[in-house]
């Protein structure tokens, strides 16, 4: 086949898959809006924005509705005020048929006069700012699925140039590994250093250097470090790497966190799947014991259905969470929300 014709037959299928995609979305819609759901309101369309890698803007963390913008062709701003396709996706949000609502695991119901109100609003900038930076990551934990030798990173130039960061009430920076991205730490250091920001991270805490333990702890917000087990054994298993090593490391940060008296928070995170399930308790104590702020669980597809099906198991976690939360030697906060819909409280 010729070269012209290969090229014809891969736009036609980019075509069709492209028609098929808004084939779906536009029955999701119908479906919604004839459920006639009570609400489908989503603040994440007014106050959140996720930018990914390549500088795509979405309205959510799980890059829904769809891409609203792009900052290498517009600032934030403009994005936020005159994109068509958020202006749709708020449209539909308050009118019950935001297509999106019926798989998301974070809902928001308000009274009819509430919603009016709320969707009378029109900000000009987002609240809340995620940059995935990049997917390049030094771990392969058994329950993440990104493209963790991919080199492709956000262009930082766009992001200082195309985001008022001073309108942002929270940033978070997000990966892959955020620490093993030169760029990423470079825009770490500008944001809290030159615009005087606090930046929340989601790190697997293994590339966390004394250096960098003083910077995360100076200039963080919440210090979100992936554990995801309580045992060396089990965190070999999921995480392949060297437990004693983390749990070192969020040592050094709860001791630099007292030392300069900083008011970021030391975030013990645990995403629950099949293999890790059964320390769901003993990841509490361990948290509490390093001094951690907060422990706080995810739920992967996994672990989820892994749960439901394990009814003895259920009921055991639920007796011991249960005597750990009126425990009062427990000083951590526990994020209930993810225990809750596991019926794990």
């Amino acid at each position: 086949m010729s070269k012209r014709f290969i090229k014809l037959l891969s736009y036609l299928r980019a075509i069709l898959r492209k028609g098929r995609k808004f084939l779906k979305i536009c029955l999701d819609v119908l479906l919604s809006y004839c459920g006639r759901r009570k609400s489908t309101y989503c603040p994440f369309l007014w106050e959140y924005a996720t930018i990914d890698r390549y500088g795509t803007v979405y309205s959510c963390c799980c890059f829904a509705p769809w891409p609203v913008g792009s900052i290498y062709k517009n600032s934030l701003s403009e994005i936020w005020t005159k994109s068509l396709r958020l202006k749709i996706a708020r449209w539909l949000s308050c009118r019950g048929a935001l297509h999106c609502f019926a798989s998301c695991f974070i809902r928001f119901v308000c009274d009819q006069k509430d919603l009016i109100q709320r969707c009378k609003g029109n900000p000009d900038h987002p609240k809340s700012i995620m940059v995935v930076y990049g997917e390049f990551c030094n771990y392969r934990c058994i329950m993440c699925n990104i493209d963790r030798d991919s080199k492709v990173c956000l262009d930082s130039e766009y992001a200082k140039k195309n985001i008022d960061w001073s309108r942002a009430e929270e940033i978070v920076l997000t990966g892959g590994e955020i620490l093993a991205i030169d760029p990423a730490k470079d825009l770490f250091l500008w944001l809290t250093r030159e615009k005087n920001k606090k930046v929340s991270l989601l790190s697997n805490g293994s590339l966390i250097t004394p250096e960098w333990a003083e910077y995360l702890v100076k200039g963080g917000g919440s210090l979100r470090i992936a554990v995801n087990a309580a045992s060396a054994e089990t965190y070999k298993r999921v995480c392949q790497g060297d437990f004693s090593r983390i749990i070192e490391n969020l040592r050094k940060l709860v001791e630099l966190k007292h030392k300069f008296n900083a008011s970021s928070t030391v975030e013990f995170r645990f995403t629950i799947i099949p293999e890790n399930a059964h320390e769901i308790a003993e990841a509490i104590l361990l948290a509490n014991e390093l001094g951690c702020d907060v422990v706080a669980f995810g739920i992967a597809t996994s672990g989820g259905d892994f749960l439901i099906r394990q009814e003895e198991l259920r009921r055991q976690l639920k007796d011991k969470i249960r005597q750990l939360i009126n425990d009062p030697k427990i000083a951590i906060t526990i994020e209930k929300d993810y225990l809750a819909q596991l019926d794990l409280l």
